[in-house]
């Protein structure tokens, strides 16, 4: 069993990844992972980088069943800090299956452009308005997630989103971006929770999923 990644496909904005998870049910649901980002080309960046969020928001549940995960490559960073990650994981959940889990595929050495200065992922409340505060002299990039914290059925939300991180311009100048995903509906958080971690420790985005997956 494995959760199977396609290549990355670019319609102008959009990534879409496409998810083979049948055998995974009732956990999580196949679909194509589509993820929009805002203000630059995606052609323009490795291929393997343009997996990285669909493999992120995997990367938990593939843990979790015990399962691997196969793609036709991997970023190198990803690959190695997301197999140390999977330590931590098991020992905070012992339910946790992940001497099973692996990744397969091609490794990719990084590619990035280099240090071009910090990203922060800005959801506009009191912990990333501090952050910005705190870091304000290094933050170059900032962006904004719709389908995080904000549903992407939440047009009113997002705008009001928008309006407030447009008003961080009096605290830096920073590039600010805005990706829309549909991260969250590919997840039987109920399942999961119930299985592998505990109802009393809340949802599996907030808990397991979201930090990977961002």
């Amino acid at each position: 069993m494995s959760f199977i990644v396609s290549e990355p496909r670019i319609d102008g904005q959009v990534v879409i990844v496409d998810v083979d998870a049948s055998s995974h049910n009732p956990f999580v649901k196949s679909g194509s992972f589509r993820t929009r980002f805002d203000g630059f080309d995606p052609a323009a960046v490795p291929k393997e980088i343009l997996l990285v969020p669909a493999l992120g928001f995997l990367s938990t549940a593939a843990m979790a069943i015990g399962t691997s995960i196969t793609a036709p490559y991997f970023d190198e960073d990803f690959a190695v800090s997301t197999i140390e990650i999977a330590k931590i994981w098991q020992s905070i959940f012992p339910r946790f299956n992940t001497a099973d889990f692996r990744l397969d595929g091609e490794v990719r050495p990084n590619r990035s452009a280099g240090d071009r200065g910090d990203l922060l992922l800005y959801s506009g409340g009191v912990d990333a308005l501090t952050s910005l505060i705190s870091n304000k002299q290094t933050v170059t990039e900032m962006a904004s997630i719709w389908g995080a914290d904000v549903a992407v059925e939440n047009k009113e939300l997002w705008k009001q989103l928008r309006s407030v991180t447009s008003q961080t311009r009096s605290i830096n100048d920073a590039n600010i971006w805005a990706i829309r995903t549909n991260i969250r509906q590919f997840f039987n958080s109920k399942a999961l929770v119930e299985k592998y971690t505990s109802p009393v420790d809340g949802t599996w985005w907030m808990n397991v999923q979201h930090a990977s997956a961002l």
